[in-house]
């Protein structure tokens, strides 16, 4: 599996970048945010399009998990985050792979 690159738009912050790469039969994923710093993922799976994780952050001195739950069709990712019963909508759009030197 080639690595996943999506630019994603939230609320309030600059657009994060999310990458997901497979390691036999693992995946493996982090986030690169200029608000939260990178963080790696965990629980990542991808069944039938759909791709799942859990991205922990600490905000003003609080853990927070962050339920990721979204559609990869063609290079579009639409989801949501579930944060504390809000659900956070999230969208993004695949990286060319010259644009961060990958395959």
């Amino acid at each position: 599996m080639r690595d996943q690159l999506f630019r994603r738009s939230r609320y309030l912050h600059a657009p994060d970048v999310l990458t997901v790469t497979r390691e036999g039969e693992v995946l493996k994923g982090k986030i690169a945010s200029e608000t939260y710093g990178n963080q790696n993922l965990a629980d990542i799976k991808f069944e039938a399009g759909t791709l799942t994780y859990t991205r922990n952050l600490e905000v003003g001195g609080q853990a927070v998990a962050m339920l990721f739950k979204g559609k990869i069709e063609g290079d579009k990712l639409t989801g949501a985050y579930t944060v504390q019963g809000l659900e956070i909508p999230v969208t993004g759009t695949r990286k060319p792979p010259n644009a961060t030197g990958g395959k």
